[in-house]
Parts: C-alpha cells; sequence; structure tokens
C-alpha cells in the first residue's frame, strides 16, 4: 500500500545494466593500466599477512579448511576466498583479489540501476543516476584494497536485488536468495551480527502468500542455519557465540574513545576497571596477557601464533568486552560524545580512509570532483559531507512517509512493507550499519561507512522525491 511510484523492470532495463557494469568495470582497467590504481600499490597495505583480519599466507596454503575451520576472530568467507586464491594463483593472489573486486563492483553499478529505475518513471534520470555512482572513486579504491569492503558492499546490494526481484515476479526462489545472501553478508563481515536474521525472517513471512508460508518459512530456517551453523561452532569451540571473538576489544576501542580518556587509570586505581586492559590498551598482541594469566596453548597452527586468531583472544575478549560496558556505564555522557565524534568520522568521503591514500594520490581530481564537490566535502568543514546532516532527516522523513503509510493501511505493517519491501530494507541497513558502526567502532568510522555508500545514495534521493507531487505516467520513458 504506497502511493508512490515503483516501476517494474523491462528488458531494456538489464540491457542498461549490463551497459552501465561494462563502463565501470573499463574505468577500472584504464585505471590499473594507466594510473596505476592497484592493489599492490603499498608494501603495507598490499600484503596479506599485514591486516589483522587475515589468517596467515602460509597456513592456508599448507591447509585451507582446517585452517578456516578454526578461525575465531573473523567470519570465514574473506578467508576462504582469498586461501582459494592463494591456492589458485599464488604469487598473484592479490590481483587476483583485484579483479575479483572489480566484477563485484561492476556488478554493483548494474544492481544500482536497477534499483534506480524501480524507483524513477524516467528511464534517462536512472542512466544518469547510476552513471555517477558506477564512476564513483571509492569503489575503485576499495576494490584495489585487501579487506572486505567490496565483498560485503556487493552482498549488501544483492539483498535488495533478490526483495526487488520478489516484487516483480512474486517467486519464492527470491526471498531464498535474499536470505541465502544476508547469511553469505554475516560470514562475511561481523558488523553484520546473526540478530539480522530476526527482521529478514519476519520480512519473509508477511511477504509469503499464506498457502505457502509455512514451505517458505521451513526453507528459510534451512539457509539461516549457515549463519547459526558458524556462531554454534564458535561457541562449541571457543565459547564465544558470535563470528568476532573481537567484539569485546572493539566495543572497548569504542568506550574508551582509543585508549584515550584522561580518567582511565583512575578508574584502574579505584578498581571500576582491570587494570590489564588500561595498561595494555586495545588490540595489544595477546602475548601481552601471559602476565595476567591468559596463557592458554594449542598444537593448531593458527591458533598459537600471536596475532588475533590466538587460542586466548576469545577470553581477553570478554575481558575487554567487561570494561568496556562498565566504562560506559560509568562515564555515559563521554561515550555519548565518543558517538558523536564516531558519527562525525563516519560522515567523512569514504575515499579518504587512510589506507587509500597511495591509491587515492593517483587519481586526486577524481577524487576531490566526487568529495569535495558532489558530496560538499569542501564546503562542510569538519562535519565531513552532506550526508553528516542529510542521513537522520532522510531516515526521520522516511519513517515519517512509513507512518503515515501505516496510518492509511490500518495499521497493517505488512501490508505497507509488502508493496515497498526495497525501501523498507534498505533504510533498515541503512539505520542498522550506521548505529553500528558509530557505536562499537572509533577510528575507522569512513571505512565502514562504504558498505552502505551506494544504499544509502539510493535512498536519500529517493525519499527526498516523495516529498513532491506525485506524478506516475502509465509506462517508463527515456
Amino acid at each position: 500500500m504506497t502511493r508512490f511510484h515503483l516501476r517494474p523492470l523491462e528488458a531494456r532495463d538489464l540491457a542498461w545494466a549490463g551497459v552501465i557494469a561494462l563502463a565501470h568495470a573499463t574505468l577500472a582497467f584504464i585505471y590499473i593500466t594507466w594510473f596505476e590504481v592497484t592493489i599492490l600499490v603499498d608494501s603495507k597495505v598490499s600484503d596479506w599477512d599485514w591486516f589483522m583480519q587475515t589468517l596467515p599466507l602460509e597456513a592456508l596454503r599448507r591447509d585451507l579448511w582446517q585452517s578456516l575451520w578454526n578461525l575465531h576472530a573473523q567470519p570465514p568467507l574473506l578467508n576462504l576466498v582469498g586461501g582459494l586464491l592463494i591456492r589458485g594463483f599464488y604469487p598473484h593472489h592479490l590481483e587476483a583479489l583485484h579483479f575479483l573486486n572489480i566484477g563485484l563492483g561492476a556488478l554493483i553499478s548494474g544492481m544500482f540501476y536497477l534499483l534506480a529505475a524501480h524507483f524513477v518513471a524516467r528511464r534517462w534520470i536512472a542512466i544518469i543516476w547510476a552513471l555517477i555512482l558506477a564512476f564513483n572513486p571509492a569503489l575503485y579504491l576499495y576494490e584495489a584494497y585487501v579487506l572486505y569492503e567490496v565483498m560485503t558492499a556487493f552482498l549488501i546490494m544483492t539483498t535488495l536485488i533478490c526483495l526487488l526481484w520478489y516484487w516483480q515476479t512474486q517467486r519464492a526462489a527470491a526471498m531464498y536468495a535474499f536470505l541465502l545472501a544476508l547469511n553469505l553478508l554475516i560470514l562475511t563481515r561481523s558488523v553484520y551480527h546473526i540478530v539480522l536474521l530476526a527482521p529478514a525472517l519476519l520480512l519473509v513471512w508477511w511477504l509469503a502468500p499464506a498457502a505457502k508460508r509455512r514451505r517458505i518459512m521451513a526453507v528459510s530456517a534451512l539457509i539461516c542455519l549457515l549463519s547459526i551453523g558458524w556462531y554454534t561452532k564458535n561457541l562449541v569451540l571457543f565459547d564465544a557465540f558470535s563470528a568476532s571473538s573481537w567484539s569485546g576489544i572493539g566495543l572497548w576501542k569504542a568506550a574508551s574513545r582509543g585508549d584515550k580518556l584522561p580518567e582511565l587509570s583512575a578508574l584502574a586505581e579505584r578498581g571500576v576497571l582491570d587494570a590489564a586492559v588500561v595498561a595494555e590498551g586495545a588490540f595489544a598482541p595477546p602475548s601481552d596477557f601471559t602476565q595476567y594469566g591468559f596463557d592458554a596453548q594449542s598444537d593448531v597452527a593458527v591458533l598459537a601464533n600471536d596475532d588475533f586468531n590466538n587460542i586466548n583472544v576469545p577470553a581477553i575478549s570478554a575481558l575487554y568486552g567487561r570494561n568496556a560496558l562498565r566504562l560506559i556505564a560509568h562515564s555515559p555522557v563521554d561515550y555519548a560524545y565518543t558517538i558523536y565524534l564516531s558519527y562525525l568520522q563516519f560522515s567523512q568521503p569514504a575515499t579518504r580512509f587512510k589506507h587509500l591514500a597511495p591509491n587515492a594520490e593517483e587519481i586526486p581530481w577524481h577524487e576531490a570532483l566526487y568529495a569535495d564537490l558532489l558530496q560538499g566535502a569542501a564546503v562542510m568543514g569538519r562535519y565531513g559531507t552532506l550526508q553528516f546532516f542529510l542521513l537522520p532527516l532522510t531516515i526521520f522523513l522516511y519513517f515519517v512517509q512509513l507512518f503515515r503509510q501505516w496510518v492509511a493501511a490500518h495499521g497493517r505493517l505488512s501490508a505497507v512493507v509488502r508493496s515497498d519491501p526495497v525501501l523498507f530494507w534498505c533504510a533498515l541497513m541503512i539505520v542498522y550499519t550506521t548505529l553500528v558502526s558509530i557505536t562499537m567502532e572509533y577510528g575507522e568510522n569512513d571505512r565502514f561507512k562504504f558498505l552502505v555508500e551506494y544504499p544509502i545514495w539510493l535512498f536519500i534521493p529517493v525519499v527526498f522525491s516523495r516529498l513532491l507531487p506525485s506524478r506516475t505516467p502509465p509506462t517508463a520513458s527515456t
């Protein structure tokens, strides 16, 4: 039940999506060839083993499957993909990852067009809109980055495309694909917690026809065993029902403002905080905690290294998590201010994340065009981009629109969501990612923002366009 225009896609739209995907990939290869925007740009961030999120390269080469089974630091998909590329393309595995990311970036660009075309009546508007996002320098820069940013963004866009597929065809396969993409997302990036399965399954319940609902929900539950199974494995083996054993350390980093709150030492002396977390700080190597009794040993190679997949990390992280909660309870005003600072960082151009600087310097005019001009960084100062104000305003406007539709539907939210599931899920993913990114992270929030940059630049124009008088033509036009 929506009075807003939603357009069914046509065969011509699929062709345009292909053209836009090809345009993105073409510029990516030009940048590699002529501008040296590559994943090998820097000796530090171009090293697989430099990142805390990756298992050692030699371990993945020697025994990929046992290494993944004993992974608790991160969800498995990045290391699975990396391990397969290492096995297939070593020593050119990073170049292979770059090409894979370009392929995913091209698909993101094509999917963005399909979503834009769904929300606008004029095809030419969707084409221009999608081309602007296809040539987004942030996408090119993250494609040339080792971590899982592009994979994550791709899976988020895939969930939206699957809902669009269901809206148009009413096929149960579309809902199954939606849940599969969500489970793969949970198995890729720990930001996306298993808790997301609850609203996703509720959405499937609302969308499923009553006659087929029992079967659809049964299949949906089986699909969700993918992520539930991984969490359960970590609970059984490592006493941590999560996809990442770092969550407590990450929360401490946010609560302590990167270990920089001045009162930390005094709180430790008073017994409010444990001395170990204050003395060592966030993300100290596990060997530093042997003196505090975290001295478990393992014969498994990937659990015995002095890194963040060490056998002691789940217990160390739990210690940090308890202290983070104590610190938040003791100084809620400080934590609230930290959240504000994190949102300031979240609102910065995603292209200006520190690890991207070597490649961004190769295309300074392109990066500046999008960051300074299109996103307003040149005039926004400390607020980063126009998104600082636009995003919360747009979320507020969307929920006002949703409330009005709910009233018109006589309190049947399910009917409202069934009529426009794509924008509803888009809003949910943006709100969820933003809240988790600013409450559980401090310092790299601009990198986290990239995960939903494409949904954000779909969501903002659509919501604002719905403030205009409605004029719905009977067919799409170019």
